[in-house]
C-alpha cells in the first residue's frame, strides 16, 4: 500500500500552524500557503529545511507516492513526541 505524503500533511501530522513553518523557512505566510497549495513550487533549500523540520528524507517531497512502512510509523511517534512537547508549554520547532 502506498501513501501519498504532502507538505500540509506533515505539517498537520506534526502540529504546526502555516505560520510556524512559513517562519522556519523565512518566507510569508502568503508565500507558503501558495506553495502548500502547489499554486508555486518549493525551491531546493526549502525541501531541505521542510526535511530537516519534519525528520524525513527529502526525496520523499519528490515522490508522488510513498510506501506504507517504517516512515508512516516514525511519523506516528514523531507527532506523539510533539503533542508532549506542546503539553509541557515548549514549542516543538
Amino acid at each position: 500500500m502506498d501513501i501519498k505524503i504532502t507538505p500540509k500533511g506533515l505539517r498537520v501530522s506534526n502540529c504546526l500552524n502555516q505560520e510556524e513553518v512559513a517562519e522556519h523557512l523565512g518566507i510569508s505566510i502568503t508565500q507558503y500557503r501558495r506553495k502548500e497549495n502547489g499554486k508555486v513550487r518549493f525551491y531546493a533549500d526549502e525541501i531541505y529545511k521542510l526535511s530537516q523540520l519534519y525528520d524525513v528524507p527529502v526525496n520523499i517531497f519528490l515522490l508522488k507516492k510513498c510506501p506504507l512502512g517504517t516512515l508512516a510509523i516514525r511519523l506516528l511517534f514523531k507527532r506523539r513526541e510533539w503533542d508532549e512537547k506542546r503539553k509541557r508549554g515548549k514549542s516543538p520547532v
